[in-house]
C-alpha cells in the first residue's frame, strides 16, 4: 500500500510538470519587447541656401545753420540754404541670397534645439533726388539753388542665431529663432547748393559741394520664426521671416557758399540712418 501512494505521487507530479511548462513558455511568447524610441529625423548637421527679399528704413538728411560771415546778403541765406540742404532718403527694399549651416539635438519627441548661421549678399537699393529753387525777398535775382543726391545700400547681411523648433508631426517643424546679426551699410551723400545769378555772374555764383560717404561692419540683433517640412529623406525646405536692427549710421560735414567778397553761408549737414528692417526667404536644407 505505501509503494501504491508513492507510485501516484510521483505520476501526479510528473504530469503537473508536463502541463505547467507549455503554459509558461506561453506565459514567456506573449511579452511584448521594450518600446524604442523613435528616430530623430531633424538632429545632426545640416547645409543649405536660401532667398528672398529684404528691406531697410530710409534714412534723413538734416541742414543747420551754423555761421555766417559778413554781413552783406549772407544772413538772408542761412534759412534757406539750411532748408534745401535737408531731405529724407526712401525705404529701400532688394534681394538677398546665399547659404546657411546649423546643427539640431532633440530634447524629446517634439521639441528640437539647435543653431544656424548665414551669410547672404544683398541688392538692397534706397535713397533720394531732390532739387529747389529758393527765392530771397531782397534778392530775387539771386535765389539759392540747392540739390541732394542720395543712395544707400546693404553690401551683405549675415546672423549666427539660436532655434527652438516644435514638431507636432515628424516631417514638419515649426521654430522660433533668435541671435546676432551683422552686415555692411554703405551710403553716399551728396549736396549741392549756389547762389544762382544772371549770366556772366561770378562773384556769388560758384558752386558748392559737399560728400558725405558711410560704410562700415556693423553688428546688431534679429529674432523671428519659420516653418520646415522634411519633404525627402534628408532633404527639407523652409520658409522664414526675420526682423533685424543694425544700429545707426552717420556722417557730417559743412557747406560754405559765398557771397559777396569775403561773405560765406555756412551751412552743416548731417546724415542719418537707422539700419532696420525685415527679411522673408525661403531655403532648401541637406541633413547629415
Amino acid at each position: 500500500m505505501g509503494m501504491n501512494m508513492k507510485r501516484i505521487f510521483a505520476a501526479t507530479a510528473t504530469a503537473a510538470a508536463l502541463i505547467g511548462t507549455p503554459a509558461f513558455a506561453a506565459d514567456m511568447a506573449v511579452k511584448a519587447p521594450p518600446a524604442s524610441t523613435p528616430a530623430c529625423i531633424w538632429c545632426g548637421w545640416y547645409v543649405g541656401a536660401n532667398a528672398g527679399w529684404v528691406d531697410r528704413d530710409g534714412g534723413q538728411v538734416v541742414g543747420t545753420p551754423v555761421a555766417n560771415e559778413g554781413a552783406f546778403g549772407a544772413p538772408l541765406y542761412v534759412g534757406p540754404s539750411a532748408a534745401g540742404a535737408t531731405g529724407s532718403l526712401n525705404r529701400g527694399i532688394g534681394f538677398i541670397g546665399g547659404v546657411q549651416a546649423g546643427y539640431n539635438w532633440q530634447a524629446n519627441a517634439n521639441w528640437v534645439l539647435g543653431w544656424e548661421a548665414d551669410i547672404d549678399g544683398a541688392s538692397l537699393r534706397g535713397g533720394t533726388n531732390t532739387a529747389a529753387l529758393t527765392t530771397v525777398p531782397a534778392f530775387p535775382t539771386f535765389p539759392l539753388s540747392s540739390s541732394i543726391n542720395a543712395s544707400q545700400r546693404l553690401d551683405y547681411f549675415g546672423t549666427l542665431r539660436a532655434r527652438v523648433g516644435f514638431v507636432p508631426t515628424s516631417p514638419l517643424m515649426i521654430y522660433g529663432t533668435a541671435g546676432l546679426a551683422y552686415g555692411r551699410p554703405t551710403a553716399n551723400v551728396t549736396v549741392n547748393e549756389q547762389i544762382a545769378g544772371p549770366a556772366g555772374c561770378v562773384a556769388v555764383c560758384t558752386p558748392v559741394g559737399l560728400t558725405l560717404n558711410s560704410s562700415s561692419l556693423r553688428a546688431g540683433w534679429t529674432a523671428g520664426g519659420g516653418v520646415e517640412w522634411m519633404f525627402a529623406p534628408k532633404w527639407s525646405v523652409k520658409a522664414e521671416a526675420l526682423y533685424y536692427d543694425l544700429g545707426h549710421t552717420t556722417a557730417a560735414g559743412t557747406l560754405a557758399i559765398p557771397d559777396v567778397g569775403t561773405n560765406f553761408v555756412v551751412t552743416g549737414v548731417q546724415y542719418t540712418s537707422h539700419v532696420q528692417g525685415a527679411i522673408a526667404r525661403g531655403g532648401i536644407n541637406l541633413h547629415f
